[in-house]
């Protein structure tokens, strides 16, 4: 499978608005976060609740209706096929609407890409590939992982946590508000707090200290920064306050570490 000419991102819609009729001209994948909706293809009408993803196609008149009684949100993505695999069958065949169970590979696939997608210009070679493999599983499968692989984490938890990963990745100093993280989650802040709580009894700041402290354990393992200075591009206050944090988490000061990595080489 090759696909090409990939866009995408997310929206959110106001109560009882909706999109269309119109009539497609390339594919796209919608994936419904939050909201119950009724999804027109052609003459068959779905009611598509949160979890469900769509796929439309070329030539197809299609018509969303938002759920009524509260906001929706959803991802996207366009793309076209340059070609398409004989084992898949015509795409009059394909799947218009499934809805994901528990433990899906598809969501957290799909929340990477359209991260992906709304920060930068043009996609990547890699977000190409990731495309295909969303899009490839939606029509052949598999929909779902091994039981017990990985640990499901609500949407809104796994958007903030990529949000403040890729914002530590530009920058390690920067300061992550629970402001930033709870927009980019397209939730409240109040509300994402709860979830984090929920999946695994950490708020949204200490998630992010342990995001910062993993990347100074890497590069305590991976440079010769001086310590003091690992401390400083994590967005520490000084060498003294990030030690009792590394300490206090990993159960090693970072010097230990460091001279653990030295008597293994």
């Amino acid at each position: 499978m090759e696909i090409s000419c990939l866009y995408g991102g997310r929206a959110e819609y106001p109560a009882g608005a909706s999109l269309g009729p119109r009539r497609m001209t390339d594919y796209e994948l919608v994936w419904i976060m939050r909201g119950n909706i009724r999804y027109q293809h052609n003459h068959t009408v779905l009611d598509a609740p949160p979890g469900s993803i769509i796929l439309s196609r070329p030539g197809v008149q299609e018509h969303y209706v938002w759920d009524p009684q509260g906001i929706t949100h959803h991802a996207y993505f366009h793309f076209e096929f340059k070609s398409i695999p004989a084992a898949f069958g015509p795409p009059a065949d394909w799947p218009v609407m499934q809805v994901m169970p528990d433990g899906d590979i598809i969501r957290p696939l799909f929340e990477t890409l359209v991260v992906a997608l709304e920060s930068s210009r043009s996609p990547s070679i890699t977000w190409i590939k990731l495309a295909e493999t969303i899009v490839a599983a939606f029509i052949a499968g598999p929909l779902q992982r091994q039981p017990g692989a990985m640990v499901q984490l609500p949407p809104p938890v796994r958007l903030a946590m990529e949000w403040a990963k890729q914002a530590l990745e530009v920058d390690g100093r920067r300061r992550i508000r629970l402001q930033d993280m709870a927009q980019a989650a397209l939730v409240d802040p109040k509300h994402l707090c709860r979830l984090f709580r929920q999946a695994g009894g950490k708020g949204p700041m200490h998630s992010v200290l342990e995001l910062r402290l993993h990347r100074a354990k890497s590069l305590l393992e991976r440079t010769n920064f001086k310590v003091a200075r690992i401390a400083d591009l994590c967005g520490f206050a000084n060498a003294y306050h990030f030690s009792r944090r590394f300490s206090g988490h990993f159960g090693l000061s970072p010097r230990a570490v460091r001279n653990h990595i030295a008597r293994r080489d």
